[in-house]
This record gives C-alpha cells, structure tokens and sequence, in this order.
C-alpha cells in the first residue's frame, strides 16, 4: 500500500487528477492494461509526461517483480558468497 500510495502521488504531481493517477498505477503494477480516465481503453500513454512514464515503467517492474523479490535483492546478504569449508 506505501509502493501504491507513493507512485500514485508522483504521478499526480505531473497534472493528473488523483483517480486517473490510482487507475493508472494500479492498472501498471497489476499488469492488466488499460486503466481509467485518460489511458482508458482507447487511449494511450502518449498524453503521460516523460516523468509521468518513468513511474508508469517503475510501476510495471514493481508490479511485475513483486515487491519481496526487489528487498531480497537489496540485502547484502543475498551478494555475499557463502562458502562451505
């Protein structure tokens, strides 16, 4: 809910209304597609600021990933090479 709610107010920074700035988020990081408002079903990204796309692509990632897999990724100890002598 911290990821979603974050993306959602970066992406309303940009100009967008709050409700196209959730639908837009969950629509990336659930990976469905199209969302509401103006990247509904017959629209596309092209309206989204270069900045506004950047989330939308963190988004996706995050989405995609999952969340577990990034932190896992980002504790040191998963680098550190674990030898059995």
């Amino acid at each position: 809910m911290i990821v979603f709610s974050t993306l959602t107010l970066l992406i309303s920074l940009t100009g967008l209304s709050m409700l196209d700035s959730m639908g837009i988020i969950a629509a990336c990081m659930s990976s469905v597609g199209p969302a509401f408002g103006i990247v509904g079903t017959t629209a596309t990204y092209a309206d989204v600021s270069t900045f506004g796309r950047l989330v939308v692509i963190a988004a996706m990632i995050l989405g995609r990933l999952e969340i577990f897999t990034l932190l896992i990724i980002m504790r040191p100890d998963f680098w550190r090479v674990k030898r059995n002598w």
